[in-house]
């Protein structure tokens, strides 16, 4: 009678714990009781006790969500200079009205020298599209100061694939073979 009383508790307890995990469990005990003259309800010594327990989880209504795990994913560049998606050297590029300011500065110095002076000011703490970089170069009256700015002006353009608009702005074929020079050293 004992053996009954504990299998009945095991299997509320087991049942229970079924419930709350929102798990099923099957179950198959299977006791041997050998009976004894003097006293049935007394197992003998010999009493075998097999229990088998298969759990299967089933999927609940909201799963748990887990955390992604983390990918490095890199997030593409915004496109400043329309249809250009070559070699970016810097970003961002500054905006058109503050390259009116900086090209109405850089024109307002009387000597070429002073003219190379602001412009590397600017730059050195603007990234420019290479049309910016030509508005800016424009108010240059000679080659040499032009030259200067193109090589400086490399490290603070953004669309460097587009270099080769420059040469247009030289007099002479002698700065833009200068110029060829300095961006093959750069490559």
């Amino acid at each position: 009678m004992k053996y009954h009383i504990l299998t009945f508790c095991f299997l509320m307890t087991l049942n229970s714990i079924a419930q709350n995990n929102s798990s099923s469990i099957n179950m198959n005990i299977n006791m041997n009781f050998e009976s004894n003259e003097q006293n049935v309800s007394q197992p003998s010594q010999n009493t075998n006790m097999n229990i088998s327990i298969e759990e299967s989880y089933q999927e609940q209504a909201a799963p748990v969500e887990q955390a992604a795990p983390a990918q490095n994913i890199s997030k593409p560049e915004p496109v400043y200079v329309s249809g250009y998606s070559g070699v970016v050297g810097c970003t961002p590029p500054t905006s058109s009205e503050r390259i009116e300011s900086m090209a109405k500065t850089v024109e307002n110095q009387s000597f070429g020298d002073d003219k190379v002076r602001v412009t590397k000011q600017i730059l050195r703490t603007n990234c420019v599209t290479l049309d910016q970089l030509i508005v800016i170069l424009n108010k240059f009256d000679w080659d040499d100061g032009k030259l200067e700015i193109a090589k400086f002006a490399y490290d603070y353009v953004y669309d460097l694939e587009n270099y080769y608009k420059v040469y247009d702005l030289f007099s002479f074929s002698s700065s833009g073979e200068e110029l060829e020079e300095f961006l093959n050293s750069r490559r």
